[in-house]
C-alpha cells in the first residue's frame, strides 16, 4: 500500500480563500506534492500563532491530531489584504515564516521542516485559472 503524504498548513478563515473557484486546495497539493491538505482556520493565523495565548494552544492541539494522524508536512498560510491581522504584505510574509517556524517547534513528534506560504489575489491581466496566487515564501 502506497503512503500518502498528508499536510496540515493553517490558513485563515477568510471566505475568499475556501471558495471553490479560488483553488488554494489544488495550489497547496501542487506546491507541496501532497496526496491530500487539511486546512484548519483562524481569523490571521500568522498573527495568532506569533501572538500567543490561548488561542494558540487550542491551534496546536488541533494540528497534534493530524501529525498524530500521519500529516508529514505543517505549515502556515497568510494572505494579503487579511483583517484578522492587517499588516503589510511584507510584515505577512516575515510573520507567516516566524509563525510556521513557532508551530513547527510547539508540535510533539514533529521533526519535519515547516512551510511558510502566503495566497495574493491574482492580477486582472495575469493568465491564471485560479483566483488566487499560492506561493512557498522563505524570508533571509
Amino acid at each position: 500500500m502506497e503512503t500518502k503524504i498528508i499536510a496540515v498548513i493553517l490558513s485563515c478563515m477568510d471566505c475568499r480563500l475556501h471558495d471553490p473557484d479560488a483553488g488554494i486546495i489544488m495550489q497547496l497539493r501542487d506546491i507541496l506534492g501532497a496526496d491530500a491538505v487539511y486546512l484548519p482556520s483562524v481569523a490571521g493565523p500568522d498573527g495568532s500563532i506569533i501572538k500567543g495565548g490561548p488561542g494558540k494552544e487550542k491551534i496546536v492541539s488541533d494540528i497534534q491530531i493530524a501529525v498524530d494522524g500521519g500529516a508529514s508536512i505543517v505549515g502556515t498560510l497568510s494572505h494579503y489584504d487579511c483583517k484578522g491581522y492587517p499588516v503589510s504584505d511584507e510584515e505577512h510574509r516575515i510573520a507567516t515564516v516566524r509563525a510556521s517556524k513557532e508551530l513547527g517547534e510547539s508540535l510533539e513528534r514533529y521533526d519535519g521542516q515547516p512551510v511558510s506560504l502566503v495566497a495574493r489575489p491574482r492580477k486582472k491581466d495575469e493568465d491564471f485559472q485560479y483566483t488566487w496566487v499560492v506561493e512557498k515564501i522563505s524570508v533571509h
